[in-house]
Order: structure tokens, then C-alpha cells, then sequence
């Protein structure tokens, strides 16, 4: 009974000095395509945006391979209810890699009330930067976003700004330039994974 105790002991006691490295199967291989808040404050003239959340949350029944979605908010605004109430400017970036582009289009028309081709023909600039993305950007009073289609993965990048604290987004036509974040880190993104 003595040994049975002691080996027991000595177990427990093994077992708790044993050092749990946190695994890998929960970070998204996408991870590394994200732009890093040094990489954002080159983008905009000031130090603006700071990661407030990530999440690599995915259904792989629906052909998700692998999928990244992280969220920023403008640190320089603050809770003020009388002129901005609480739109605090924020921007939501979501890559998502699918199994092959038929579960990519499989996925959008299930989950999207609009196909990809009818939101690229209704959109307010289609472009493709390379031979193998097909990008579009549109736009309303409160925001923008920009999707790009590089083979199998779908980059996102959304703005929800209200009171167009960084762009102006309630014009008929906009201008697109080097400060317009979606389309900067949407570009970005796809650069990056280009270049792998």
C-alpha cells in the first residue's frame, strides 16, 4: 500500500511539473497575412487603430480549411453620447481559406443573400490587381468594404465609420487613395499571401 502511495505521489508530483505549451491547433495558419499595428500606423498618417479582438472560430463542414477574423477600434476615440454616440469608428479584416473555390462560392450563396458575381457587378469599383484575384469595393454613408478573391481564399476588410472620421463615405463619388484603410489592407493581404 506504502509503494502504491508513493509511486502515486511521485506521479502527481511529475505531473505537475510538467510545462503545457499552449498547442497550435487553435491559431490560424492566416494569422501571418494580418497587418501588424505597426504595419496599420504606416497606412494612416497617425497611430489610429488597435487589435481589440481575434477570433479563427470556423465551420470546416462548410468547406472552411482555415479562417482568421480580427477586429479594431479607433484608440483615439472615446465614449461620447451627445455628438458621436456610440459609433466608435472600427474595422473588421476576415480571411478565410476554403477548400477549393467551388465550396468558396458554395459558402458565400449559402450564407449571402447576393452570389459573389452579383456583388462584383453591383459594386462601386471591380478591379484584379494579379491574374488570379478578382477584388471589388463599395461603400454607403457608414462604412466601406473591399473583398478580394485570390483562388481559394477570401480576404474581407470592412470599415463601420459613421460619421466618416476617416474617409469621406457619404459623397456620391469617392476617391479612392493611399488612406482609404480597405482597400490599403485588403491589398496588403493579398501582396502578402502573392508573394508566399
Amino acid at each position: 500500500m506504502k509503494i502504491t502511495l508513493a509511486i502515486i505521489l511521485v506521479l502527481v508530483v511529475s505531473f505537475q511539473s510538467i510545462s503545457f505549451a499552449e498547442t497550435d491547433s487553435n491559431v490560424s495558419n492566416l494569422v501571418k497575412y494580418l497587418p501588424t499595428e505597426e504595419e496599420i500606423k504606416e497606412i494612416t498618417p497617425r497611430p489610429i487603430w488597435g487589435y481589440i479582438d481575434k477570433n479563427t472560430d470556423f465551420d470546416e463542414n462548410s468547406g472552411v480549411i482555415d479562417s482568421v477574423s480580427v477586429l479594431l477600434r479607433d484608440i483615439t476615440r472615446f465614449y461620447e453620447p451627445i455628438h458621436y454616440k456610440f459609433k466608435v469608428p472600427t474595422i473588421m479584416i476576415e480571411i478565410t481559406e476554403y477548400q477549393d473555390k467551388i465550396k468558396l462560392n458554395q459558402h458565400w450563396d449559402e450564407t449571402k443573400n447576393i452570389t459573389i458575381q452579383e456583388m462584383i457587378s453591383k459594386s462601386y469599383l471591380e478591379g484584379s490587381p494579379n491574374e488570379f484575384t478578382d477584388c471589388f469595393f463599395n461603400y454607403s454613408n457608414e462604412g466601406a468594404v473591399t473583398v478580394c478573391i485570390f483562388e481559394n481564399i477570401i480576404v474581407q476588410s470592412t470599415i463601420s465609420d459613421k460619421y466618416s472620421e476617416h474617409h469621406i463615405y457619404n459623397s456620391e463619388e469617392i476617391q479612392l487613395d493611399e488612406y482609404e484603410i480597405t482597400t490599403r489592407i485588403t491589398g496588403d493581404i493579398i501582396q502578402a499571401i502573392s508573394d508566399e
